[in-house]
């Protein structure tokens, strides 16, 4: 029941339910917070496959995947944030943004219902594509509501920490381009 408890609060009570997640006493075990991020992985990749062309034993795989790969995402977003907060001497609290984070995305799990509408005709598609918008968004605000009450940051500086890896990885490939262009030039004589 205390996952549902969890889910309920982070949903209602966003400002509560993270500030409780950084009280050593209160913090749950990551291991719920995964089955969270899970359940989530599963119902939004259930979305997105087609089972009329490879049934059910084609669809399995690609679940544990899916989900393999969320809890994945989870431990490399979780140590991204701790590494940034190491810099700023802020670190120590890995596990409580790992859960914070987990139950940031059960918003998505709402994309179910909404993908009802889009059959609807084209009022029913924007409606489905505006209601997906704001789910996101949703997510994305209670990340950053995570970070801002976990690492004690403005909700400015936390939106700009969440977008940090958009970012670098935006620098980074216009690096590599000016790297492989320059090489280019240099051995093309």
């Amino acid at each position: 029941m205390q996952i549902f408890n969890n889910i309920y609060n982070v949903l209602t009570t966003p400002r509560e339910f993270f500030t409780s997640l950084n009280d050593e006493n209160n913090v749950p075990r990551l291991s719920i917070a995964i089955w969270t991020l899970c359940i989530v992985n599963t119902v939004f990749f259930t979305l997105k496959y087609n089972f009329s062309q490879n049934g059910f034993w084609g669809y399995l795989p690609q679940l544990v995947i899916s989900c393999i790969g969320g809890v994945i995402l989870l431990y490399l977003a979780g140590a991204f944030f701790e590494f940034v907060a190491k810099i700023f001497n802020k670190s120590g609290k890995m596990k409580p943004v790992m859960c914070a984070f987990a139950y940031a995305t059960f918003p998505l799990v709402l994309f179910a219902p909404v993908q009802l509408l889009k059959p609807i005709g084209q009022i029913g598609y924007f409606l489905g594509v505006v209601f997906e918008i704001i789910l996101y968004f949703w997510s994305v605000y209670l990340m950053a509501k995570a970070i801002e009450i976990t690492y004690e940051l403005s909700f400015s500086r936390a939106v700009m920490v969440i977008f940090l890896p958009l970012v670098c990885s935006f620098v980074s490939i216009f690096w590599l381009i000016e790297f492989v262009s320059k090489m280019i030039y240099i051995f093309k004589i």
